[in-house]
């Protein structure tokens, strides 16, 4: 359960929140990459939006209880969520389609970055708790649970972002939009 909205009204103070099951996409079945991909100690934090590196924390420590591996951080994806998280802020939308009909998965071509299984999971919140953005993947019965949980992925990367909006009483305010890319671990040939 999704929505764009444009011109910075939101109707309401609904939860916002996306997912796309890239996996089930032939166009997005790519080949492996020939070389190992860098890893990151830790995602690019900014004041004053929710941590990427306690949400990605708190996904290892869901993943773990449940017998799955710990994701790594991947700068690849991590680079991919930032321009993802900057195009909509800069371009005023929330949605997994750009306004000019570009995919997450288009960025992988910029970055020589190659994968199986991918997945991209969105929220937006108006709370900076890493809590709530974890509840709403979690509580999705639109594939975020899936993509979050998904055994094929190895890697991740996460980006925040804020986009001021405008409530029906013309009162602008904060709304925090968290992007999640996950991948596979792109094999060596």
């Amino acid at each position: 359960m999704w929505r764009s909205f444009f011109g910075g009204i939101l109707a309401s103070a609904a939860l916002l929140f996306a997912v796309w099951p890239w996996h089930l996409s032939a166009e997005n079945t790519r080949a492996v990459s020939p070389a190992p991909q860098p890893v990151l100690a830790s995602f690019e934090s900014k004041p004053n939006l929710p941590d990427p590196n306690a949400i990605f924390a708190e996904v290892n420590t869901l993943r773990t209880a449940r017998g799955l591996p710990a994701l790594a951080r991947s700068s690849t994806l991590a680079t991919v969520a930032s321009q993802r998280a900057e195009d909509m802020r800069a371009n005023n939308y929330y949605a997994h389609e750009s306004p000019n009909g570009t995919h997450f998965y288009h960025l992988y071509d910029q970055h020589d970055y190659k994968a199986g299984f991918t997945c991209e999971n969105l929220d937006m919140e108006f709370s900076m708790s890493t809590g709530t953005f974890i509840q709403a993947w979690m509580s999705s019965t639109k594939g975020h649970r899936e993509c979050l949980l998904d055994p094929r992925i190895s890697e991740a990367g996460y980006a925040a972002t804020e986009i001021m909006t405008s409530t029906k009483s013309n009162q602008d305010i904060p709304t925090y939009v968290v992007v999640a890319i996950y991948a596979e671990t792109p094999k060596q040939n």
